[in-house]
């Protein structure tokens, strides 16, 4: 489950509209599930797009970079928790001239949550 979960929520540096944005999981496995993922997400390797092993790369540009660090802000606004990522990554090499976010899961405010 887990495996198909982080297919479904970082395809394409989840700048694609058909990725998973909201996943509702049973109470009884909830805290199971997002220890899971936020295990996972801190292991993913984030890299160049041609790299074979690379399991996200940057983002399309700077401009949406910073749409995108906006909309964490907005969901943190609204209460909702991160629990994994949601900064910038630093490289310390060619790849700071990127648009790189870090891979990110949260917790939602609730279900009328503008963004999670």
């Amino acid at each position: 489950m887990i495996d198909g979960m982080m297919r479904a929520l970082f395809l394409n540096s989840e700048q694609v509209c058909l990725c998973s944005k909201r996943v509702y999981v049973e109470r009884l496995l909830f805290e199971r599930f997002c220890t899971a993922i936020a295990e996972r997400i801190k292991t993913m390797n984030v890299d160049w797009p041609h790299e074979a092993a690379t399991q996200m790369g940057p983002l399309i540009s700077s401009k949406h970079r910073d749409k995108v660090l906006s909309l964490f802000e907005l969901a943190r606004g609204e209460g909702s928790i991160f629990i994994a990522g949601g900064g910038v990554l630093s490289f310390g090499d060619a790849r700071d001239s990127g648009a790189w976010v870090e891979p990110k899961s949260a917790r939602s405010s609730g279900d009328d949550a503008r963004c999670d």
